[in-house]
This record gives C-alpha cells, structure tokens and sequence, in this order.
C-alpha cells in the first residue's frame, strides 16, 4: 500500500487533466470522491462499536498491594477499559526470557470482576486456561478486577520464590490480565505500587508520584511493564555505577541481613569497568538507563537471573556478594543479563518476537540468543575484571568437558536442544547426559569462542567477534523497537566480515548430531582441554553453590549433598555398575557417606587399584555395588598448546572505555 500522499493513483495528478480546459472534469471528479468516502464512512459507522478498543484508550490502571509480600500474598485491583458485550482477558504464559509457557495461572485467586460495583460472571475458556471471559453489561465504560497473587509458586523463574519477610521481587506478568483483542505493545498500564512499611524499592520504571505508604509510575505499554520488575526490601542499598555519564546505571541491592549488602570495593570497580567494557564492544545503548536490581536471600530460587530492556532480576544467596566462594559462583550473572539488553531485547530471533504473551515461541536461534550471550559473558567478566583470566578459562574447560559427556549428543542436535527448550528447562538434571539439557548455553558459547577464533584466522587477526558485536548491535538508538533477526541475517554479515561457508560451519555444528565435541578452534586458540586431580576454584565454589557433589569426571556421577543420585554418565564405572537417578548412596567402603569420603576414596583407589564399594538404596532395597575408579579424581582444566598462539589472552583482553566515550 503506497503512502497516503503519493499522487500518482490521483486521477486529478495526471498531467493531462491538469490543462487549463479540464477544470470542470476536475472538480466532477473530486466531488465523486468526496461521495464515495462519504458513503463508506457511513456504511463503517455500524461497525465501530464491534470494534476492540484502540491503543489510544485510556490506559488500564493496575494498584498492586504488595504490603503482605513477607505473608506471600499480593492483592491487586485493576481497572480494564471495557465496552459492552463479550471481553476475554489472558494471564500472560509466554514470558520473555524464560523461553516456555511458565506462566502461573494457578497462582491468581480470589478473582472477582465488577462493574459499577456489581460483580459479574465470569468463566475460563475450557480449551486455554489462560483466557478468562466475561460479558460487559449495558452501559459500561470499565471493568473492575480484584484478586490477589499467592506466592511463592512452582519452581521457576518469576513464578519461583520471590518473597522473604523483609524483601520481594515484583514482577508484573504474574499480577495482571490484558484484553485478547489488541497486541500487547498497544495497551497501555498506569501502575502503582503499595509496600509494606520502611521498605525502599528500585526500578527500570519512572517515578509519576510518591507518597509515605504509595508509589504511582509514569503509564507505560504493557510490554514495558512487564519488561520493568521492582526490586523492594527493608534492607535495601543503591549504589551509582557511572555517576559521570550520561546514561544511568544503577545497582539495586536488597538482602536479608545488612551485612549482606556490603559489596566489596572492588566489585563496584570491576562492575564500572563492565559499563565500559559494554559501551566498547556493542558501541550503543539501547536503553535510556540501567538498572542491576539483585536480590539476596537464602529463601528465593537461587543462582537465576532473568534479562530485562533496562533492568535484570538477579537472585541470589543471601551471602553471594560477601562469601568469596559465592561470589566466585555467582557474579557472573550480571554481565550476563545485562548483555542481553542488547542480544535479546533489542535484537531477537524473528521466531521469538510476538504481539502476545500467549502466543507460542520458535525457540530454535537459542543457541544465538542465550549461546553468544554465555560467550560474551566470558569475555567481559574477564575484561572487566570480575573474573581473573583464569577463571573464565576454568569455566571454559568445564563446559567443554560436561558437554563431551553428554552422550544424547549422539541423537539429538544443538538446534534440537533449543526447539525443545520450552520442555528441557522442566526435565531436570535426572539422565541429562542421556537425553542433553538445555546445551545451547555453554555449547552456543563455545560455538562462538570458534566463530571468533575463525574470524581472526580468515582475516589474519584484522576482525574478530568484536566487529560482528559492533556492526550486528551497534547503531541502536536509547529506546529502540526490537529488532529481529534471522539466520540468515547472521550468516550474511559474517560472510561480509571474513568471506567463507559459515553456511556449513553452522550446519555442521549445529543441525547435525556431533558425538564429540568439536574443540579444533579452542586448540587453535592456543588451549586443549585436559584433567587434573585437584579442582579449580571455580568448580568447587559451582558445587557449593547448587548444592552438588559432581564426580561426573572420575566414576561418571553427580550427586546431592546428602548422596542422592542425580545423574549417571552413560559408559561410566557408575553406569556400569546398575546406578541410576534417583537411588541414593549411604554407604562408601564400609562407612557412612559423606562428599569427603567419596574424595577420599577416589584418591585411595587410585594408589591402590581397588574398586571402591558402595551401599547403595534403590527404592526399598538395599544393594551393593563396586566401581572401577583406578582413574581417580579427575577435573576439566585447560593447558596451554605451546605452538599456537594464546588467542584467549587476546580475546579476554581489557578493551578500555574508548567506545564508550559518547555515553560520558
């Protein structure tokens, strides 16, 4: 459809017509067409009231009682901008980020809508329990819907835990409802925000009023209200992470105790560095400011973190930022979420990009989207300082390492890992290595450690991933549309980077099945993935924090802390032996379990060539079981290949602030 003022369709244009002699034909023919729009005008307006409401309608208003958040219950009241006649309202199910229909319908109780305080029937369509119908009366202008929100929920992301007696992580997905009828970056929400007493908050949204015992936003798309959660808590701290520049980020911190908001200094320097770091590989911003809203509690979901436009909703232990173990563990989530503003919010996988939250995904690009994401977090938590060189390499190796392992490599593709995510993220550990996980994060990273690594060797270390970063992300304005993608797209701008068959790189690595892990670039890089006996730092401070014992390397096993069996590595001693998910070891050469003694074990059987012996309870059955563990402890590192040159000190390599310089 051409734009409303090209002339060429105006007979009235034609040059012809315009002859001093055809004033007359000129004037029958507009007059024609001022009748027949007129006509059309009056056989439309009939319709106009069967018609949804527009984007230009009143905003919906959305008050959310968070003053029970410690009770895990949040009441709401929403005022829907309604007409007469039928009105079906959706409970978001497809959330950003989360890559599946999480959703937690459940959750929502109470439920009573109202119009000029007579409540109305309501009911829930018996094919999507998403939808929720309700018949507008005579003469209605708005519809009232009071319910609360119980949490905490299922495990999850927002719909884990989100609340402890002294802080919360509000997300606005689990406490509204939108009209089926427009796309959701046209209704618009006008939210406020009640908490309880002495509690301070953080936000991505802008402050329109505040009061002692309320808070009222500026009105946002329900896109942007969803995409903004509140950080709240009683222990609560902000700390300005670029006061200089002219982009705010901010860090939010709320915690259970105070002594757990006491950041180290060199944290807050290494986060700073991030802001840099970022500004010069992307060299944009897309958003209008940023804020890190962490929240540090014992009793939420632990080690998640989930990307925002402008914000992340980052959970922790409550200790993460103070214990140095932790801290190893877990910082790495910051970098990660905040570069997905950028690989995730403002470019997207075409497939990823709806105009509902309950329409289905194509989650197939995940190896591109979380994939690139984990690289690059490698990249900058190293640059910036968050991480020692070291540590980034550890973290390498021991994803090279778990993937190696994965024997459902031999059947199912990366690709395929990521079309199944929305089922693989509700699997669980139990026969990971058989079935593989949800591979497109640390086998999307070091798919593109190999892009870099190719990159640098077609151009003879002129490009690199950086130039793809700047030329694919760049150029984005401070609150710009998502912007899709296609893998095409991908493929086209690293073909004009450094001219090759990145066709075939791709479909090799990830639409065919690979039993081995191809690590040809890593050597390349100037590194070979090996074995030590004794483990990284990094690895012991992963177990501590998901709670697990992992002799994955060494007899094929990974454990809770109390010996329950979480999962078996196909072809292992621990396969070999009958072990299986779910059967729990209480007993290693004669004596109870304990982590130590299975290490201690490890270390005996290797000096003496003994199989170790365990009691193992299957069901209601006691066994006993030996492994061959002659091999000893083993754990993934990587060593220096002396004839290449060490590419990954190039990459991880700090950038400085030079392309950040127009943020300042």
């Amino acid at each position: 459809m051409r734009p409303t003022n090209d002339r060429r369709d105006d007979p009235c244009s034609h040059p012809r017509i315009r002859q001093p002699g055809h004033r007359r034909l000129i004037a029958i023919i507009r007059s024609a067409r001022v009748l027949r729009a007129a006509w059309f005008l009056a056989g439309c307006i009939p319709l106009l009231g069967a018609l949804p409401p527009s984007s230009s309608a009143s905003p919906h208003r959305i008050e959310v009682d968070a003053r029970h958040a410690p009770q895990r219950i949040v009441r709401v009241r929403q005022t829907c901008p309604a007409q007469p006649g039928p009105l079906d309202l959706l409970y978001p199910q497809w959330i950003p980020g989360e890559h599946a229909p999480n959703g937690p319908a459940a959750d929502l109780v109470s439920f009573r809508p109202s119009s000029r305080s007579q409540l109305l029937d309501w009911k829930r369509d018996p094919l999507d329990p998403f939808r929720i119908r309700i018949l507008v009366p005579p003469g209605a202008e708005s519809v009232d819907l009071d319910f609360e929100v119980v949490l905490p929920g299922r495990p999850g992301f927002t719909a884990g835990p989100s609340t402890s007696p002294n802080l919360a992580m509000l997300n606005w997905n689990l406490m509204l409802l939108y009209p089926a009828q427009l796309p959701a970056d046209s209704i618009s929400f006008a939210p406020a925000l009640r908490l309880p007493p002495g509690w301070r908050f953080g936000t991505a949204l802008t402050v329109r009023d505040q009061m002692p015992d309320r808070v009222e936003f500026d009105p946002v798309p329900l896109t942007i209200l969803i995409d903004s959660p509140v950080l709240a808590g009683a222990g609560f701290r902000t700390i300005d992470l670029a006061p200089a520049a002219k982009i705010p980020h901010l860090l939010h911190l709320a915690a259970d105790s105070k002594a757990a908001l006491e950041i180290r200094l060199e944290d807050v320097e290494a986060l700073r560095r991030l802001i840099d770091e970022t500004g010069s590989l992307f060299g944009s911003r897309p958003y209008r400011h940023y804020h890190f809203l962490l929240a540090l509690s014992d009793q939420f979901s632990q080690m998640s973190g989930l990307e925002h436009r402008e914000s992340t909703d980052i959970r922790m232990p409550e200790r993460s930022l103070v214990d140095p173990s932790l801290r190893r563990a877990q910082i790495s989530l910051l970098p990660h979420e905040m570069i997905h503003a950028w690989n995730g919010k403002y470019r997207l996988p075409a497939g990823m990009l709806r105009d509902s939250y309950n329409a289905p995904i194509d989650t197939r690009l995940l190896w591109i989207y979380e994939g690139l994401t984990s690289y690059l977090t490698y990249v900058l938590a190293a640059r910036s300082g968050l991480w020692p060189p070291e540590t980034a390499r550890d973290r390498l190796a021991l994803a090279a390492a778990t993937l190696e392992h994965r024997r459902g490599r031999a059947w199912r593709t990366l690709e395929d890992t990521a079309a199944a995510a929305p089922i693989l993220f509700r699997a669980g550990q139990a026969w990971a290595a058989r079935r593989r996980s949800v591979d497109f994060y640390q086998e999307g990273a070091l798919t593109w450690l190999a892009v870099d690594v190719r990159l640098r060797q077609l151009t003879h270390h002129q490009r690199s991933l950086d130039d793809f970063c700047r030329r694919f992300f760049g150029r984005a304005p401070s609150s710009p549309p998502a912007l899709p993608y296609t893998l095409e797209d991908v493929i086209r701008l690293l073909e004009d980077l450094a001219p090759s068959d990145w066709r075939g790189f791709f479909r090799d690595r990830i639409e065919s099945p690979q039993p081995h892990l191809p690590l040809d670039e890593l050597r390349t890089a100037g590194w070979m993935l090996t074995f030590t006996p004794s483990p990284p730092e990094i690895f012991t401070a992963l177990e501590t924090a998901e709670s697990e014992v992992n002799a994955t390397f060494s007899i094929g096993l990974l454990l809770d802390p109390g010996g329950q069996v979480r999962d078996v590595i196909p072809e292992s001693p621990a396969d070999q032996a009958g072990l299986a998910p779910g059967m729990a070891i209480l007993g290693i050469d004669g004596r109870r379990w304990s982590k130590t003694r299975l290490s201690d074990a490890l270390l005996s059987a290797s000096r003496r060539r003994l199989p170790i012996e365990l009691l193992v309870e299957n069901g209601d059955s006691f066994l006993t079981r030996r492994l061959d563990s002659s091999g000893g402890p083993r754990y993934p590192c990587l060593e220096r290949v002396p004839e290449f040159p060490d590419l990954l000190g190039r990459i991880f390599q700090p950038r400085g602030s030079a392309g950040s310089s127009s943020d300042r």
